[in-house]
């Protein structure tokens, strides 16, 4: 991050009186000068590294003020440390601060404010406050915060020292991840319910879509964790691919059972075919073996037919046998987007409550 630090500071040591500015008219101190006097130590103690910004020349100047206060102002490039916590990802809020203190300097020396502490400088200054152009392609900035506490050197320590935060908050835009994973992932789990519309014979048709849509989702689930560092606990969006992934599996084992149930029907069903017509095989012919004649297979072939019709109890139980695949599939089209929906729903509301 780039920052702008505005230090003002009163030094009782000094005599200013021949610097004391004109008017409200600043008066700029030579970097000669600079030197040789007392100017704070700021310390950004959760920095992992950072330096004065210096294009051509150092991005820092020192002026009088016409209180005969000594006013400074830097530009810095800081790269800050922040614990993240991924839980909520993509529907997080994170948190960050910038710790600001005086390296070697207790509270009865130097004591730090923020300038909207003072009466006289909030008019001119706010504590922490973001730049008029900046924006994040991922988050969405929230406006800062900033207080000031104390802290010690050590626990046993009886000196102390003031301690500036400014809390920065980042709400990161979900946009992306809707049009990237939750999106896409909806439109596979409902891919996968078209095949409770095809027919149960139409092994291949239903395997390859069920197939097909797991592995579009193992794809996605890979990516999106690929995206995040490197965490060991599941996130919002690892819930909803873990759920998608379980309803194409479901989807995949629901056909699965009603394909079972569909070839045992068909093979009872051909095995009572093969029966009759052994049966009338057998009638064609007579009990000692001879042939018969054609007047004789007549009259005994003609009961067999009268006795071979199915009444109407019979057919209706076939009727019910073949039916029952299909009404596995019905049930499955009405039950599966209604608990997809239910799940959807509790997840939405729950994520988008505490978040």
């Amino acid at each position: 991050m780039q920052a702008y630090v505005r230090e003002i500071w009163k030094d009782s040591r000094l005599n200013l009186t021949c610097l004391k500015p004109v008017s409200f008219i600043n008066t700029d101190i030579p970097n000669e000068i600079v030197q040789e006097l007392w100017t704070p130590n700021l310390v950004f103690e959760n920095a992992k590294s950072g330096e004065l910004f210096n294009v051509l020349v150092p991005n820092t100047f020192t002026a009088v003020l016409p209180n005969e206060a000594l006013f400074r102002a830097s530009r810095y490039n800081l790269v800050i440390g922040c614990y993240m916590n991924f839980m909520y990802y993509p529907i997080d809020v994170q948190e960050c601060y910038l710790q600001i203190s005086i390296l070697a300097n207790t509270e009865k020396r130097v004591i730090l404010r923020w300038a909207h502490e003072n009466e006289q400088l909030k008019m001119f200054f706010k504590g922490v406050s973001f730049g008029n152009k900046i924006q994040s392609l991922k988050y969405e900035l929230l406006p800062p915060r900033s207080y000031r506490t104390k802290a010690k050197f050590n626990h046993d320590s009886w000196f102390s020292y003031t301690c500036l935060y400014a809390n920065f908050t980042f709400a990161r835009k979900i946009s992306a991840s809707l049009l990237n994973v939750y999106i896409p992932s909806t439109l596979v789990v409902f891919l996968s319910w078209t095949s409770f519309w095809i027919d149960v014979g139409a092994v291949p048709a239903r395997i390859t879509l069920g197939v097909t849509s797991f592995l579009t989702l193992v794809t996605q689930m890979i990516q999106a964790r690929n995206s995040l560092p490197a965490i060991s606990y599941m996130t919002a969006m690892d819930i909803w691919l873990f759920a998608c992934l379980f309803k194409v599996f479901c989807s995949i084992l629901a056909y699965a059972v009603t394909y079972r149930k569909y070839a045992k029907l068909k093979n009872e069903k051909s095995r009572n075919s093969s029966e009759e017509i052994k049966n009338n095989s057998y009638h064609s012919k007579s009990k000692n073996g001879f042939k018969l004649s054609n007047s004789q297979k007549e009259w005994l072939v003609q009961p067999k037919v009268f006795s071979s019709r199915k009444t109407n109890t019979e057919l209706e139980q076939e009727n019910n046998a073949d039916s029952i695949p299909c009404t596995m599939d019905k049930y499955s089209q009405r039950i599966f987007p209604l608990l997809f929906l239910l799940f959807a729903t509790s997840y939405w509301t729950y994520f988008l409550w505490f978040t």
